[in-house]
């Protein structure tokens, strides 16, 4: 039953709660335990959870019309009351609105309580009015749009409105409510009520589940009584697998979370995944998701080992390390081969697993008995590694290469027993790729082995290359690295060809892709005529379209990221500029959206790019703000400074002519101040105004 479907049940009759013969035989206390359990669970629903609150305060009169007419009796059901309101009014309920004006009239004739009456409500309009008023908006549209979407067949709509609803309770609501210790509770109840809402209404859909037990996780780091958060998501991680049994992250939830609380976990852990996924006729997943289930099982299981097995010799020891481990990955390999006969990637990761774990549980290496205890590990190792060689996977590289990647991890051989163990055996029997088992053959001489033997596995690593070259063509800078290595180059060389190679294709891919040759164009078109040609060829991106995009595609690859503002900066003339910020939630979706900036290209282009700016949205418009009323104020200066403000946009040449002229006149204003006694005795001559450049020249020079 979904929960929109309980609360309506519940309001419709008192079932939900307690009978009436209940409440005629005084069964207080049950009363008051499902009426809790209502108030915290269906109570905080949005839309119907008012019902919930308006049932709960019809009982409570009932009890107490029960019990004897009498002062103290009225008092208590009073409190009991206005208790009920006041609980209610610390919620964001969609008719509150209604709800707070029976409450002022119901406590103007409830004055028993001389103390409560009056303050109690208005303590409750000031946190509806402040809190929650400017909220209200925003959720009544999202159930708007919940029941729109609802009524429609597009899932994948219903799901996105879900996590915006979701996040913006998470993030917004959620923190209003829980202000304070004492009301955390409440905000963790009204995100809880929604997820079930959410999960109700599409019980299917792995992305929603995900983002519950990931807030159950989060909640339980931070939350005051671990224990009961430990068992809810505990509970809600088995409803989880249920529901999509499809999804590896559920089934892992549930192991940790078994982990964590069940007694004895490895027996239960290890019934419960034979009983509802080795028992199947065929796996509810793919491989990959067959695979994180199978290593998680294999994760508890060693950790598990690691704390009970202990046997009195070291033989002892080993054979209840392989009894218990080896049994466990031989039955996840046997799953493994019959769902999935073609995944070989997951019987190496299985087998290359198994090897681990055998040498950390092995017996320890004291330094009393060193000696026997690493010839044990070595000699299991040993053999669980010539089962898995002896099997087809023997004729693939990657078994090969994990082979040889445990026993470095052993350290007891030298790298001669290695090359011969190892590498001798591998060139015979490998069959699907030797070109790679050939490259860790040359990276192993490089590191252990002399100069001439490097060089014959060098020669020997680059015929076989040929060899294939014919078959399948090989990349640019592939072919660079392997002439690098046929001149006997080392690794510096073959990198800086390899660098020149990929600068050369991108050069090409410039030219080719991304340059434009005009012909035929007027001598006199200036850079704004041929700019004005491609105006129209590019659309601008706002602020809504950044958004919108930027929320899509990161939903689209596999995460919503809550969008808070976008800020596309703007030029002095008011024009949109080609950069601007976005400002989200949370830190990990920063992180999320620079790993997924290939999606973003699709979306808006290839000149799309993201990084992580140095200041936020608001330092950057409140720099702009200053550096407008710097302008402002500049305005309102000496009509010197507006003139040399409007000589510095001019062209370089003029402002040059202009200096040389303000120069001749400060020098000719000079001249003429030496020339006064002259110039009186000669007055009756006129004076000169030099009007053009050959004048002032004549004027500068004569002496």
């Amino acid at each position: 039953m979904s929960w929109d479907a309980a609360s309506s049940d519940a309001s419709n009759s008192s079932s939900g709660f307690s009978s009436d013969n209940d409440i005629e035989n005084g069964n207080a206390q049950e009363l008051e335990m499902a009426m809790k359990t209502e108030q915290e669970t269906l109570g905080t629903h949005f839309a119907r959870g008012h019902e919930i609150w308006a049932l709960c305060r019809e009982l409570t009169i009932e009890k107490y019309q029960e019990i004897d007419d009498q002062m103290e009796t009225q008092l208590q059901k009073e409190r009991a009351i206005r208790d009920l309101f006041c609980k209610q009014m610390q919620l964001p309920l969609d008719q509150n609105d209604l709800v707070m004006s029976e409450f002022r009239a119901w406590d103007a004739y409830n004055t028993l309580d001389t103390q409560a009456s009056g303050s109690a409500f208005e303590a409750a309009f000031k946190r509806q009015s402040k809190l929650f008023a400017p909220l209200m908006k925003k959720l009544r549209g999202f159930e708007t749009k919940l029941s729109v979407a609802s009524g429609t067949e597009d899932a994948a709509a219903l799901e996105e409105t879900w996590q915006r609803y979701l996040n913006f309770v998470k993030h917004r609501v959620a923190p209003l409510v829980a202000r304070d210790k004492t009301d955390s509770e409440e905000g963790r109840q009204i995100v809880t009520c929604l997820y079930e809402r959410a999960v109700s209404a599409l019980c299917l859909s792995s992305t929603l589940w995900k983002s519950y037990l990931e807030y159950l996780e989060y909640d339980q780091s931070n939350f005051d009584k671990p224990e009961e958060v430990d068992w809810r998501k505990l509970v809600v991680a088995r409803r989880a697998v249920r529901n999509v049994p499809f999804d590896s992250f559920a089934w892992t939830e549930l192991l940790v979370e078994m982990e964590r609380k069940e007694d004895k976990p490895a027996e239960k852990i290890s019934h419960f995944v034979r009983t509802n996924l080795l028992a199947r006729s065929c796996p509810p997943m793919d491989q990959f998701h067959l695979l994180s289930v199978l290593i998680a099982w294999c994760d508890s299981i060693r950790r598990h080992a690691a704390t009970s097995i202990g046997g009195e010799s070291l033989e002892d020891t080993a054979q209840q390390v392989e009894s218990l481990i080896g049994g466990v990955f031989s039955e996840c390999v046997q799953l493994m081969s019959k769902a999935f006969p073609d995944f070989i990637e997951g019987k190496i990761r299985l087998a290359e697993y198994q090897a681990k774990c055998y040498w950390v549980l092995m017996p320890s290496v004291e330094a009393s008995i060193r000696a026997p205890a690493i010839a044990i590990k070595v000699s299991k190792l040993n053999e669980l590694w010539k089962k898995t060689l002896d099997t087809p996977l023997g004729s693939q590289a990657a078994t090969w290469i994990a082979y040889f990647k445990s026993i470095r991890r052993m350290n007891v051989y030298s790298p001669d027993i290695i090359r011969a163990m190892v590498f001798g055996e591998a060139v015979q029997r490998v069959t699907d790729v030797p070109t790679v088992l050939a490259e860790s053959w040359l990276v192993f001489e490089r590191e252990n082995g002399d100069k001439k033997t490097k060089r014959a596995k060098k020669r020997k690593a680059t015929t076989g290359a040929k060899q294939i070259k014919g078959s399948q063509m090989q990349s640019p800078a592939k072919r660079a690295k392997l002439n690098a290595y046929n001149a006997g180059g080392d690794d510096a060389i073959s990198k800086d060809v390899g660098e020149r190679a990929e600068k050369k294709q991108a050069y090409e891919t410039l030219t080719n892709e991304h340059t434009l040759f005009l012909c035929n164009v007027p001598k006199d078109a200036s850079k704004e005529d041929i700019e004005e040609i491609f105006r129209g060829s590019k659309e601008q991106v706002t602020e809504e379209q950044l958004q919108t995009s930027l929320q899509q595609v990161m939903q689209s690859a596999g995460k919503l990221v809550v969008v808070n503002r976008v800020c596309i900066l703007k030029d002095r003339h008011g024009k949109l500029k080609n950069y601007g910020l976005v400002e989200v939630a949370e830190p990990s979706q920063v992180a999320f959206c620079l790993d997924n900036v290939a999606v973003l290209k699709a979306k808006l282009g290839d000149q799309v790019t993201l990084k992580v700016s140095r200041f936020s949205i608001a330092h950057v418009l409140e720099q702009q703000k200053q550096q407008q009323s710097k302008s402002s104020n500049g305005n309102q200066t000496p009509l010197l400074y507006t003139s040399k403000v409007e000589q510095l946009g001019k062209e370089p040449t003029e402002r040059m002519h202009n200096r040389l002229r303000a120069l001749l006149s400060y020098q000719f204003a000079a001249q003429q101040n030496k020339k006064a006694p002259r110039m009186e005795e000669d007055a009756g001559s006129a004076t000169v105004t030099p009007k053009s450049n050959e004048d002032f020249r004549k004027m500068l020079f004569d002496k």
